[in-house]
C-alpha cells in the first residue's frame, strides 16, 4: 500500500509549526515494585487488543474512582489486583490463570474473547517458568539491554517467542518496550530500534487524514462500512501506518513512539468512529492536557484543518480496519 506524500507532508508541515510532547504514559494511581510492574506490563500489553472494538462492548468501568475505558482500565484493574495480590502477575500463577480470575479482575465488565486471552496470559507463564525466569527483567538481563542483537537474543526478538506477542510488525513488543522505557523501568543500547507499536486507532486516523492511499475500491468499501477486513489487508493497512509514523517522526527529529502516542491519542479520543472533534471537543473529549495543543482558540482535533474527512458526513468517514487479530 502506498503513502500519499501530499498528505504527508500537510501533516509533517503541521507539527513543525506546532511540536509535538515528548511520549510519556500517563503517572499509575499506585506504586507497585520495579519487577511486579515490569510483570504487570507484559501481562496487560499482551491482552490488550480490540478493547475498543468496532463490534461487540467497550471495555469500560469505574476504577480509582474514575470512569475508564479500554487500555485504561485494563490496565488500572490489574493494577487494584496486584495491589492486593502482586503474584498475580508472577509466571507461576500465569501458567494456571482463569477466566474467573479474569471476570473478577474486571469486576464484570465484558471483554471479547476471555477464552483467547487467557489461554495467551497461559503461553507467557508456562514458557518463562520453563526458561527458570521469575520476572521478565530477566529476558532484559540476558538480551544485555539491546532491542535488537545479530544473535536473536534481542529483546523484541526474545519477546516474538510468546504467542501474544509474535506479531511481524511488533505492535504489542514495541508498546511494551515503550511502556517499560518511559516508566523508568528499562534503558535500551540501541533505542533506535524501538519502532511505533500502530493499532487499529491509528489506521483510522492516517486513512482518514488521506496519509494512508487506500486505492482498492473493495477495501475503501469495507473500511465505510466496517465489515471484516482479511488479514492481509489489516496487515497493509498498519505496515503503510507505520511506515507513515516512521517518516513523519524522522522529519520532525523526534521518536516513532513520541509520534506514536500523538496520533494514538488524538485517533482515540478526537478522531472517533462516530462524531469526531473536527470542529470542537465536547464536554465527553478526555484528550489528556498535555496533547492540547494546536493553533485555535477553541480546543480540537488538532488535524481538522488538513484533514480531507472533515466535511464528509456520517456514513462516509472510514472506520477501522475491521479484524478478529490478537495483535492489536
Amino acid at each position: 500500500m502506498r503513502l500519499n506524500e501530499a498528505a504527508l507532508k500537510k501533516q509533517i508541515a503541521l507539527l513543525q509549526r506546532i511540536g509535538i510532547p515528548s511520549d510519556h504514559e500517563d503517572e499509575v494511581p499506585i506504586a507497585l515494585s520495579p519487577s511486579v510492574m515490569g510483570m504487570l506490563n507484559l501481562v496487560t500489553v499482551a491482552i490488550n487488543h480490540q478493547t475498543t472494538p468496532v463490534h461487540g462492548v467497550a471495555l469500560t468501568g469505574t476504577i480509582f474512582g474514575r470512569e475508564r475505558r479500554g487500555w485504561d482500565y485494563l490496565r488500572e484493574s490489574f493494577l487494584a489486583a496486584a495491589r492486593h495480590d502482586a503474584s498475580i502477575v508472577s509466571p507461576s500463577r500465569l501458567a494456571e490463570f482463569t477466566i474467573a480470575q479474569l471476570n473478577s479482575i474486571l469486576k464484570g465488565s465484558p471483554i471479547k474473547r476471555p477464552k483467547e486471552r487467557v489461554e495467551l496470559l497461559h503461553d507467557i507463564g508456562t514458557k518463562m517458568c520453563e526458561a527458570g525466569w521469575e520476572d521478565i527483567d530477566a529476558l532484559y538481563r540476558g538480551a544485555q539491554r539491546a532491542l535488537l542483537r545479530k544473535d536473536g537474543s534481542g529483546i523484541l526478538q526474545q519477546l516474538a517467542a510468546f504467542r501474544a506477542y509474535a506479531d511481524p510488525l511488533r505492535k504489542k513488543s514495541n508498546y511494551f518496550c515503550a511502556i517499560m522505557q518511559n516508566q523508568g523501568l528499562w534503558r535500551f543500547r540501541d533505542p533506535g530500534n524501538l519502532g511505533p507499536p500502530v493499532n487499529y486507532h491509528e489506521s483510522r486516523l492516517l486513512a482518514r487524514l488521506g496519509i494512508l492511499r487506500i486505492a482498492d475500491p473493495e477495501l475503501h468499501e469495507k473500511l465505510r462500512r466496517g465489515w471484516e477486513v482479511t488479514e492481509e489487508e489489516d496487515f497493509a493497512l498498519r505496515k503503510a501506518a507505520y511506515r507513515a509514523i516512521v517518516r513523519v517522526a524522522k522529519a520532525l527529529n523526534v521518536s516513532p513512539s513520541a509520534m506514536h502516542y500523538l496520533d494514538w491519542n488524538f485517533a482515540r479520543n478526537c478522531c472517533t468512529r462516530s462524531n469526531p472533534h473536527c470542529t470542537g471537543c465536547d464536554a465527553s473529549c478526555v484528550l489528556p492536557t498535555r496533547y492540547r495543543i494546536g493553533e485555535h482558540e477553541n480546543p480540537r482535533c488538532v488535524f481538522s484543518d488538513i484533514c480531507p474527512s472533515r466535511d464528509l458526513p456520517e456514513g462516509e468517514r472510514l472506520l477501522d480496519p475491521f479484524s478478529e487479530t490478537i495483535w492489536h
